[in-house]
């Protein structure tokens, strides 16, 4: 009877290392809202490595594509509050905010932005049978027809392409397609004018680089560092435009404080690390946007502004 006591403590002891090892050795989900091989899945596995040494604990990146990114965000609620849970989105978060009521969510309010990870760059593309080099062209051309067939995948595109008739001063009939690999057959076909695409997956890349898609605009205030002698549209005299091509991380509104000021603090340490620096060199890499969770937010509240008045219109 006199070993029991020391059995109990050596069996309180075992269970107690066991629930800190769990805890230390537990998973974390990393959520994007869109497939492999996109922008978004390819940053958030290229940066899981070095989160997990900042975390000391496994990252698993987990693919949920659709519904314009609405099925990835309601995986994301359906996870529940915890403390080993991100999301990895972009600007379909603010769509989803214009139409809380139908999806049943207020995406604004339910994800939290805890730092921002990047812009993409975004130039203005034509088929390369087009008689059209510049956005004068473009003008001119919609002049001769009454109109222009322009290609989206997004809401953000749809968006930025309004946007982009307004400054023009012309109207495009936007056709959404589900998928980039669809637009892409009928823009490099002629069936579309054109488009705005961004320039850092290897799909779009590869047509611009074998003239099967000639790029006529950079659509970000600087020329693109891929197409120096190509203008901006601000150079080419028009109006700049609203690009909504960013991604961040975020965490559910009920995370509690420790959990995302832990979580804060593993990304920051891994977008500003040797890793970061690298991602950002890579060819057709989109900007870093190292900005905290309070300055995504303000980006995030003021675009959506910009939608809502747009949509008023």
């Amino acid at each position: 009877m006199s070993h029991h006591p020391f059995r109990l403590l050596i069996l309180l002891v075992l269970v107690f290392l066991s629930g800190t090892i769990a805890a230390g050795t537990s998973t974390l989900t990393l959520i994007t809202l869109s497939g492999p091989g996109s922008q978004s899945d390819t940053a958030a596995r290229y940066f899981s490595h070095e989160l997990e040494q900042h975390l000391g604990q496994r990252v698993v990146v987990v693919n949920s594509p659709g519904g314009e990114g609405v099925v990835g965000m309601r995986h994301f609620i359906n996870n529940g509050v915890s403390c080993d849970s991100m999301m990895l989105g972009n600007a379909s978060v603010l769509f989803a905010a214009m139409h809380q009521q139908e999806l049943g969510f207020d995406a604004m309010k339910q994800f939290v932005p805890i730092h921002g990870l990047a812009e993409s760059r975004s130039v203005i593309v034509v088929p390369t049978d087009s008689p059209v080099h510049n956005l004068k062209e473009l003008v001119t051309l919609h002049a001769k027809e009454q109109r222009l067939i322009g290609g989206s995948i997004s809401p953000a595109t749809s968006t930025s392409m309004s946007m982009l008739d307004e400054s023009l001063r012309v109207k495009t009939d936007v056709i959404r397609y589900k998928t980039t690999p669809q637009m892409l057959l009928d823009l490099v076909g002629g069936r579309l004018d054109y488009s705005i695409v961004l320039t850092g997956t290897s799909a779009i890349q590869g047509l611009i680089e074998t003239g099967k898609l000639r790029v006529i605009a950079g659509v970000d205030p600087k020329r693109h560092p891929a197409f120096p002698a190509i203008p901006t549209i601000v150079e080419q005299g028009y109006a700049p435009i609203e690009v909504f091509y960013w991604g961040a991380f975020f965490v559910n509104d009920n995370t509690p404080a420790s959990c995302q000021k832990r979580l804060q603090a593993a990304v920051r340490a891994t977008l500003y690390s040797a890793t970061g620096e690298k991602f950002s060199k890579q060819a057709g890499a989109p900007q870093r946007l190292l900005v905290d969770g309070e300055q995504m937010g303000a980006i995030m509240r003021r675009q959506l502004k910009q939608i809502a008045l747009l949509n008023a219109r």
